[in-house]
C-alpha cells in the first residue's frame, strides 16, 4: 500500500492596537489537504487587555477554527487487504460459527478534521513576588477519521468515514512565588474533560499489522485526566547549595475491559487505572576549582 499527497498552506496575520492597553490579533489560514483533496479556510482572532496602568492585571482570550492534518493512512485505507474473522472454542480447534470476510471500505466525501476552539485567561501579579493566573479552554472537534465494523449481506466491512467527533474542556489555576535568585515556586491545578469517538483510524492502523477493531463508542478518551496537581520549585539554601524539587499527581487514565475474544465487556473506557504520583528531588553543589 502507498499514499502520496502535497499539502499547501498560506497564513496571514495582522495586529492593531485600539488603545494603549488593548491589542487585537486576527488572521486566517488557507490550506489544501492532499489526502482528501479539499481546500480549507480557518479564521481566528485573539486579544489582550491590560486592566490597570502597571500592566499587572492582564485579560487574554481568543477564538478560531483550526484544521488538522489528515493521516496518510486514510489515503491507503482502500488498498488494505481483506481480513477473515474466524472464532474457535476454548480448545482452539472447534469453530464457532462461520468465518466472516471483512473488507475495508472508504465512505464517500471524506473531510479534513477540524475543531472550533476558544480560550480566556487572567494573569494578576500581586507584587514583585506573587503572581496568579487562570485559564479556560474549550475545543469541539468534527470530521475526524474513524473506522467502524459492520455486517452486510455480502459479509463484513470495516468502514472508514469522517463521522468522528470529540470535545475537550480545561480549567487551569496557578500561583507563582519568586524571591530573586533565592527561591522560585510554582503550583498548578488543572481540571479537564476529554471525550470523543474512540475508533479513530490512528488508534488502530498506525503500528499494528492486523488490529482487532471493536464497536465504536463516544466515551472518555484515553488521555482523559480529570484532576492534576503539579508543583515545582528551587531554593538556594546557601550560595553553594541549590535544592530542586517537583511533584506531579493526577487521576488515572481510563481503559476498557475485554474478554478472551478481545470483545469489549461493558461500556468502553468505564474503568480507570490507579492515580499517578511522581516525586523528584535533587540538589546541586557549586564547588570552587
Amino acid at each position: 500500500q502507498s499514499a502520496g499527497n502535497v499539502d499547501v498552506a498560506v497564513f496571514a496575520q495582522d495586529r492593531f492596537e485600539p488603545g494603549r492597553r488593548w491589542n487585537v490579533e486576527f488572521g486566517a489560514r488557507i490550506d489544501r489537504d492532499g489526502i482528501v483533496d479539499r481546500i480549507n479556510v480557518a479564521p481566528r482572532i485573539g486579544t489582550a487587555v491590560l486592566l490597570n496602568p502597571s500592566g499587572g492585571l492582564v485579560l487574554r482570550g481568543g477564538v478560531g477554527l483550526f484544521h488538522g492534518r489528515t493521516p496518510s493512512v486514510v489515503g491507503a485505507f482502500g488498498s488494505f487487504t481483506t481480513a477473515v474473522d474466524a472464532r474457535f472454542a476454548a480448545n482452539g480447534v472447534t469453530p464457532i460459527g462461520s468465518p466472516v470476510r471483512v473488507a475495508p471500505v472508504t465512505a464517500p466525501g471524506l473531510e479534513t478534521p477540524r475543531s472550533r476552539a476558544w480560550d480566556a485567561g487572567v494573569e494578576y501579579r500581586f507584587s514583585d513576588r506573587w503572581a496568579f493566573h487562570t485559564n479556560v479552554v474549550q475545543r469541539e472537534g468534527r470530521g475526524e477519521a474513524i473506522v467502524q465494523p459492520a455486517v452486510t449481506a455480502a459479509g463484513g466491512e470495516l468502514r472508514l468515514s469522517s463521522d468522528g467527533a470529540s470535545s475537550y474542556r480545561d480549567l487551569e489555576i496557578g500561583a507563582h512565588y519568586t524571591r530573586g535568585t533565592i527561591a522560585d515556586v510554582e503550583a498548578l491545578y488543572d481540571w479537564s474533560s476529554a471525550r470523543g469517538d474512540l475508533n479513530t483510524v490512528t488508534n488502530f492502523f498506525d503500528s499494528l499489522m492486523a488490529p482487532v477493531v471493536g464497536a465504536n463508542a463516544y466515551a472518555p478518551l484515553g488521555a482523559d485526566v480529570p484532576h492534576r496537581l503539579f508543583v515545582r520549585g528551587r531554593f538556594l539554601a546557601t550560595p553553594r547549595w541549590l535544592l530542586l524539587g517537583a511533584t506531579d499527581w493526577r487521576s488515572g487514565v481510563p481503559y476498557s475491559a475485554v474478554n478472551e475474544m478481545l470483545d469489549f465487556v461493558g461500556p468502553r473506557n468505564d474503568r480507570r487505572f490507579p492515580n499517578y504520583t511522581r516525586l523528584e528531588l535533587g540538589f546541586q553543589y557549586r564547588a570552587d576549582v
